[in-house]
């Protein structure tokens, strides 16, 4: 008979899930997280977006650790919030 190697104090708890970083409690995010936690927050935006925005200039503030980019929850919501503009008027001459 094989014995469960599970400890039983770990059959309640959950593992975290990658797809959603609504609690940030990290200084950094790599890009696909950023884009998740832009989305959470009613920002849609993918991964591609960031991506071609660090490429051609004009996205959310990053720092290099190797061959990751790195984004800071602040300065997203910050980049975010500027990006927001009252549509224009239909009909306005």
């Amino acid at each position: 008979m094989k014995r469960n190697s599970k400890n039983s104090s770990d059959a309640g708890k959950q593992k975290p899930d990658e797809k959603h970083v609504t609690e940030v409690n990290r200084k950094f995010l790599r890009r696909h997280e950023a884009a998740i936690y832009l989305n959470e927050r009613g920002y849609p935006i993918t991964k591609a977006t960031l991506q071609k925005l660090a490429t051609c200039g004009g996205g959310p503030p990053y720092q290099r650790f190797g061959t990751y980019a790195l984004y800071t929850p602040p300065e997203l919501d910050v980049w975010a919030e500027a990006r927001l503009r009252t549509p224009l008027a239909v009909g306005a001459a």
